[in-house]
């Protein structure tokens, strides 16, 4: 389920990523920084929706409550897309979004007005509750995009890295004060994993291409990362493990296969989230069905300890609601192109609202 353009890799710099765990999280200050962050997220989110606690989503040029109903919030630029928004609170707003179309940084209230501005010219943005990760329009040949890295606080953005990667992005993840972009080289020969932070970009992981796309998710202070196939077929289900717990002593890159699929599951088939502790993977199974596969890590290997089926595709995990059930974007582009759906996973099962085309 390819969302978004794909490319990864330092000008100049073709060797092999050195194998290695997580870093801690860099400093307290910044674990408190964190915190306050986090509490604003949940202050924000139960701010502007309707049914308090829920996470809010930008579709469709509105933004909308992942509560009961889905309601629409406020009308938002056009320019904001569903992956450049995020609930927080700089002063009076409650939400983080970028507007491609004003080439800006918003903070918006609970009516969708932006109550603060600043420039920060971008083709595409990735927005967290407390970092901003942009992307140029242009690659450069022989050197790539050019991405930016930034802090946001009440002031507004600081960029705390930029620099050019060889990088398509296939999937971007935010923990602690990092940003993680996985994607692909421009000659789609590898797929690579980079950690990017106000100490540069770091590169994790790296390996040669197929016609799939690296998805990466942190899930218990580690990184976990997978491959989405573009098209359904029968490929084997692995999931790439990236260092041990920050803090803890260093771990190599390694494969776990998943073990326990049903035998009409074919391969991996969308974006990955964390629920309950557990890696949750999109899996494509015969007949033109999507599940969800929660895993635990049995060592060597991922066990499937519930598979939940009709979930559609995965295209933006939201996160948990006050219910305690997962909400995330879904949307079936080979099967069901023109329907996007808000799914609520609960651990076993799903249930979808449709939203509309």
């Amino acid at each position: 389920m390819r969302s978004t353009i794909d490319y990864a890799g330092t000008a100049g710099r073709r060797s092999r990523p050195p194998r290695r765990g997580l870093r801690a999280a860099a400093s307290l200050s910044w674990s408190i920084v964190a915190a306050a962050t986090a509490a604003a997220l949940f202050i924000g989110c139960s701010a502007a929706a309707s049914s308090p606690g829920y996470p809010i989503f930008a579709l469709g040029g509105r933004l909308r409550s992942s509560g009961p109903g889905a309601p629409v919030l406020a009308d938002l630029p056009s320019g904001v897309k569903p992956r450049a928004l995020a609930a927080a609170k700089l002063g009076p707003g409650v939400a983080l979004a970028y507007d491609q179309g004003s080439g800006r940084l918003l903070s918006l209230d609970g009516r969708g007005r932006a109550v603060r501005s600043w420039p920060l010219e971008a083709a595409e943005a990735w927005v967290s509750d407390g970092l901003v990760l942009t992307r140029s329009a242009a690659f450069i040949e022989g050197r790539g995009f050019r991405f930016a890295l930034y802090r946001v606080s009440g002031i507004g953005p600081e960029r705390l890295w930029d620099g050019e990667l060889d990088c398509f992005p296939s999937d971007v993840a935010f923990a602690a004060g990092r940003a993680y972009l996985a994607g692909g080289d421009r000659a789609d020969a590898e797929l690579w994993l980079w950690e990017l932070s106000e100490r540069g970009a770091e590169p994790l992981y790296s390996r040669p291409k197929r016609s799939d796309f690296l998805r990466v998710t942190p899930v218990g202070g580690r990184l976990l990362a997978f491959e989405s196939q573009r098209v359904r077929e029968r490929r084997p289900c692995v999931v790439r493990i990236v260092g041990d717990s920050p803090g803890g002593s260093p771990g190599e890159t390694r494969d776990a296969p998943i073990v326990g699929l049903p035998g009409d599951a074919l391969c991996l088939y969308g974006y990955g989230f964390e629920y309950g502790g557990r890696l949750v993977v999109p899996v494509a199974l015969e007949g033109g069905d999507l599940g969800l596969a929660a895993l635990v890590d049995a060592g060597g290997q991922f066990e499937v300890a519930s598979l939940a089926r009709g979930a559609k595709g995965v295209y933006l995990p939201l996160g948990p609601g006050p219910d305690g059930a997962y909400r995330y974007l879904a949307y079936d582009y080979e099967g069901d192109p023109t329907r996007r759906y808000l799914g609520r996973y609960d651990g076993s099962a799903v249930s979808l609202e449709f939203l509309g085309p």
